[in-house]
């Protein structure tokens, strides 16, 4: 089966064929049998096939069969051997806002608001 066109879910995606086109959706798994040929957002994407393009999303798992040819924006990131990624990774960092009072190095003042 093949697909052209975006695709937005605010539940699960699975491609199992060829989409040409962006998915966006809270847990994408592109299977072995399965390409994407565009942009990905998700919160949890799971890489069995072939995904060229580029990706965004707090969780990635790349598996022994998949390949990414994309720039990926991730906040964590696991690859099986065997796994194929060529493009740039950049880490996203997740910043803790609180108005706690505590002076150390590792905290910055905002006036009320710390970063830690």
């Amino acid at each position: 089966m093949s697909v052209e066109g975006d695709i937005s879910s605010q539940g699960d995606i699975e491609v199992d064929g060829k989409v040409k086109g962006n998915l966006s959706g809270e847990e994408i798994s592109v299977l072995s049998s399965g390409s994407v040929d565009g942009s990905i957002s998700g919160t949890s994407i799971n890489i069995d096939g072939n995904v060229s393009g580029k990706i965004s999303v707090q969780d990635l798992a790349v598996n022994s069969t998949g390949k990414v040819s994309a720039d990926v924006t991730y906040q964590s990131i696991a690859t099986q051997k065997g796994a194929k990624i060529d493009g740039k990774l950049k880490s996203k960092y997740c910043l803790l806002y609180t108005s706690d009072a505590a002076d150390d190095s590792l905290r910055v003042d905002l006036g009320g608001r710390r970063i830690i």
